[in-house]
């Protein structure tokens, strides 16, 4: 009977790790490639650039921009967004931390500059950038002018109740969207156009959508009878699209 010889566990190792060596300098010279040729906006490694068109890797390149408060301000000024600090605040279990408000390179709030946390006021400027204006030029044929909202900050419980979880507004991390004013003056308004079958209410529903796509939570009028004057977006721990 003939024996078939197996290579020492010496010799399997050695070709083991020259395997793995030769994969991971391919791996290298692939990342270097990419690194070069890619878009950046393709790249998660790359930091996010408002400028940009979104990509690949936009989404994944906000999150982790908003999870750092460093990081969160230095994609804002890259992206050529103004802003203010606004001092730390706690009240009765309410806190306004790591706050800012917006004052340029975003389609204006109103009323003006709100305080809300750099998550969400990046947040923000990527729906305004990414989804909202260039909805309103395909849908309406003009740009927005205001986002006019019902207020960020608010020490309160979800839905005003006396007892339960706090809402996002009682740590500025939410807005709420009453409705738009175009370029041209024309209202648009979540209460009563919502789920109109003309332009405004075509737009106001790509604007809940887009706004999925940014913000962990967007709530409509298809959500509840709470909701049917506002859009409330927050980037809360929770995610929900309605």
């Amino acid at each position: 009977m003939r024996l078939i010889a197996f290579p020492s566990r010496g010799v399997f190792l050695g070709a083991l790790w020259a395997c793995l060596t030769d994969a991971a300098l391919v791996l290298a010279a692939l990342v270097c490639w990419a690194d070069a040729a890619a878009p950046p906006q393709d790249l998660p490694w790359k930091p996010l650039r408002l400028s940009e068109p979104p990509g690949l890797a936009t989404r994944y390149q906000l999150e982790r921009a908003v999870a750092d408060p460093a990081r969160c301000r230095a994609a804002l000024r890259a992206g050529g967004v103004g802003f203010s600090e606004s001092p730390p605040r706690r009240e009765s279990g309410c806190s306004q931390l790591d706050a800012v408000r917006l004052r340029s390179g975003t389609t204006p709030l109103a009323p003006a500059a709100p305080v809300m946390t750099c998550r969400q006021a990046l947040t923000y400027a990527a729906w305004d950038r990414y989804g909202l204006q260039p909805a309103a030029r395909e849908l309406l044929g003009e740009p927005i002018a205001s986002v006019d909202h019902m207020g960020t900050y608010a020490c309160r419980n979800m839905y005003g109740r006396s007892d339960g979880p706090r809402s996002q507004h009682a740590f500025a991390n939410a807005l709420d969207v009453g409705g738009f004013t175009t370029a041209e003056g024309r209202k648009l308004r979540v209460l009563g156009q919502f789920d109109g079958d003309d332009r405004k209410g075509a737009f106001l529903r790509r604007a809940r959508d887009e706004a999925c796509r940014w913000f962990h939570v967007t709530l409509s009028p298809d959500y509840n009878a709470a909701h049917r004057d506002h859009l409330h977006l927050d980037t809360g721990p929770y995610l929900r699209c309605r």
